[in-house]
This record gives structure tokens, C-alpha cells and sequence, in this order.
């Protein structure tokens, strides 16, 4: 038997020039794209506050709206992180990276819509 040498076939090497091809054509056209800020509308959106979440009370009479905050800054974003077994961990302080918190708590009555915030 002879053993028959592998060759790429004429549809294999004219996909491989066009991938070719066009992947440097999204290179250059990339090359020369400014940054573009978004309209004010999506802004607008982005930078809105997240809806609160809300805990109620076994009895139904009280209500807990915790506030959260919007996304967080860029600064936060690029904070040095180490990525270990699936978790982002902050070496700073061997902390989550990313983890949410709540920044505000609100307690509403249920009964007669009377609030109170709750601070510390």
C-alpha cells in the first residue's frame, strides 16, 4: 500500500486566504476608530441607579428596601485581583474583587406607609 501524502484541498486554501483577508481588513479598520461616547439617552441609562431590593417580613406589616449601588468606576475595575479556582480575590485585602453590597436601608410600613432609614 502506498501512503498518501495530506493535502490541503482547494476549498480549505481558499477559506484560509479569505479568513485571511478579512481578518486583517477588521484590523485596519479598527486601527483607525476613535473612542465614541454614547447619546445621552443610553448615558443616561447606564448611569442610572439599580432598582432597590426588597425583603418582606414574615407577618407582611414591614418592608426592607435595600439600596445598591450604580456600576462601579473604573478605578474599581482595574484594581489589581488574582483569580484562583473560579473566584477574583483583591490581594489587598483577600477580599472578594467584585462582590455587591448594599449601601442604603430604608424600613416601610406595610400597613401605613410610614418609613424610616436606618443608618450605620
Amino acid at each position: 500500500m502506498t501512503a498518501k501524502s495530506p493535502r490541503m484541498s482547494s476549498f480549505q486554501v481558499v477559506l484560509l486566504i479569505a479568513a485571511s483577508f478579512l481578518s486583517s481588513l477588521g484590523a485596519a479598520q479598527n486601527a483607525d476608530q476613535a473612542y465614541l461616547t454614547p447619546p445621552l439617552d443610553i448615558a443616561d441609562i447606564v448611569d442610572a441607579q439599580p432598582t432597590p431590593a426588597v425583603s418582606v417580613d414574615p407577618a407582611k406589616s414591614w418592608m426592607l428596601i435595600l439600596g445598591r449601588p450604580g456600576l462601579p468606576s473604573i478605578t474599581e475595575l482595574s484594581q489589581p485581583e488574582l483569580r484562583i479556582a473560579g473566584l477574583r480575590i483583591n490581594p489587598a485585602n483577600n477580599g472578594r474583587s467584585r462582590s455587591s453590597y448594599y449601601n442604603s436601608l430604608t424600613l416601610q410600613s406595610l400597613e401605613n406607609g410610614g418609613s424610616r432609614v436606618i443608618i450605620g
